[in-house]
């Protein structure tokens, strides 16, 4: 009887592992490593943006260092749509863990089309680059704060949390 109690605590052990390894269910902490991975995704977007309009406003940098700031915009623009997934908003994780709003999910491609579209942009953001017109930079970078960044944000992103 003691050999069938040790197999089942066994058996039991492996049966957990596989779920636990296949993902299945999903857990708080899988949605809160999406969070996590999305603010930092985030925090790199406004980094490399607010480098772009310090070099339109004359504080540095240059066309080609703007030129690789629109390279990482448009390659954090095509990653953000997948790091929005289901259950990751402040409806399922609070407003302490995420500013993103249920809407997100309630309008997913107007949300998709404003990502894709910021990712359109920052490649013309490198074309404007090229040139190395400080005009064309501003304005290009412009329609990237306004047609994305606020876009967006307005819709889809709620109030910092209180408290």
């Amino acid at each position: 009887m003691r050999k069938f109690s040790k197999f089942n605590a066994f058996l039991g052990i492996v049966v957990a592992v596989g779920l636990i390894s296949t993902g299945i269910p999903k857990t708080a902490h899988a949605d809160m490593n999406d969070v996590k991975e999305r603010r930092a995704l985030m925090k790199s977007t406004g980094k490399n943006f607010m480098a772009v309009f310090g070099f339109v406003k004359g504080k540095g940098g240059s066309p080609d260092s703007v030129a690789g700031n629109a390279r990482i915009l448009a390659a954090n623009a095509a990653k953000m749509s997948t790091l929005f997934q289901a259950g990751t908003g402040r409806d399922k994780l609070g407003s302490k863990a995420t500013r993103a709003k249920p809407e997100i999910w309630r309008n997913r491609a107007k949300f998709d089309e404003i990502a894709a579209n910021m990712e359109k942009l920052a490649h013309a953001l490198e074309a404007a680059a090229r040139t190395g017109d400080k005009e064309k930079i501003g304005v290009a970078a412009g329609a990237i704060g306004g047609q994305s960044c606020k876009a967006c944000h307005k819709s889809f992103r709620g109030p910092k949390h209180k408290g």
